[in-house]
């Protein structure tokens, strides 16, 4: 099971992608930050029914309250036989050398999840401070902090219309000379200046594919290796592929009661809330018909049910729009025959 723990939604970036930003017409909830006794309540009732959890602590950004985070690392800690993987998702801007050595003692396997979107002219397009300010120097410094104290750093990068004009090879080179892991993802908004296509994301993704394949440089005991964080994600778009899918198991918590949604993305729209975690019963919450029809959804279609709401109002299947998905399926699997 892999649960999310959105500790409060205030941010310190304005990224024009923002999930908050779309879906005009859903109501709203304003909701208030997680208080330590809901985050107890909901790590002891997880773990009293799962195995093997997956704990996500992101925001907002969580690092505006790192007592918060700090709070939620140690109590976590205190379920290792439960609780086999703990990550950060951060912007990475307040990522201090004090934040990153403070975790590293409370949990030296947790894993940080920092979102770079390219080099700095797309990143500081994308993800601007609220000031209008650049952030991508201040994010380079958190990753360098996170290194620093031996943290295993993950990229995760937004694939927008920005990436796609720039060029798939000019993005892949200065993502690989990061040198840590990276994956990337489409960007699901409704800004007309940044949406893309399934299918001109699907290509794309070839096209990095294609570099890393014929990357002369590339090794496999380089530490940006694509086999584990690119090509496993990448997985989720052949439909005949078993894989891991997030709609499968994924709760995603909020609110200072606990409240829960099938989708990080639907958060906050009242709509698609599934219940309070600590009031309904286990059952309840993974058998709400909002949760199932997303499941269904996933498993028939491979659509994110986000971007359903934000295509058609509505969680209904997307129409097919031509994706070339046995072009990319073929590619995908020699790439894996390969490596």
């Amino acid at each position: 099971m892999h649960i999310v723990l959105n500790l409060f939604d205030d941010c310190n970036l304005k990224c024009r992608y923002c999930y908050k930003n779309d879906i005009s017409g859903f109501s709203k909830l304003q909701l208030k930050h997680m208080e330590t006794n809901t985050i107890v309540g909901i790590i002891k009732k997880s773990v009293s029914m799962w195995n093997d959890l997956t704990v996500n602590i992101t925001g907002g950004e969580p690092l505006l309250n790192k007592k918060m985070v700090y709070e939620t690392i140690e109590y976590i800690s205190n379920y290792k036989d439960k609780i086999k993987k703990t990550t950060i998702t951060t912007n990475g801007t307040l990522l201090s050398g004090e934040f990153a050595k403070t975790v590293k003692t409370l949990c030296p396997d947790i894993e940080i999840d920092i979102t770079i979107d390219g080099p700095p002219e797309l990143h500081n397009q994308q993800r601007p401070f609220k000031s209008g300010d650049g952030s991508y120097t201040f994010a380079m410094r958190g990753i360098e902090n996170a290194l620093a104290y031996g943290l295993k750093v993950t990229l995760n990068s937004v694939i927008s219309r920005h990436q796609i004009n720039y060029g798939s090879l000019p993005y892949y080179e200065h993502m690989n000379s990061i040198g840590v892991p990276w994956i990337f993802g489409k960007a699901i908004t409704d800004d007309k200046s940044l949406k893309i296509s399934e299918s001109e994301f699907n290509n794309f993704a070839i096209q990095i594919l294609d570099h890393w394949a014929s990357d002369e440089k590339y090794t496999t005991d380089k530490p940006n290796t694509l086999i584990d964080s690119l090509i496993l994600r990448a997985l989720e778009k052949i439909p005949e592929a078993p894989s891991e899918r997030c709609a499968n198991s994924l709760l995603s918590f909020a609110g200072n009661t606990g409240l829960v949604w099938p989708c990080t993305k639907l958060i906050p729209y009242k709509e698609f809330c599934l219940g309070s975690f600590l009031e309904e019963q286990k059952d309840s919450i993974l058998s709400n018909p909002i949760r199932k029809n997303i499941y269904d959804l996933f498993q028939d279609d491979n659509t994110c049910a986000h971007e359903a709401l934000i295509e058609r109002g509505t969680i209904m299947p997307l129409p097919d729009t031509a994706i070339e998905r046995g072009k990319f399926s073929n590619f995908m699997k020699e790439a894996i025959k390969n490596a």
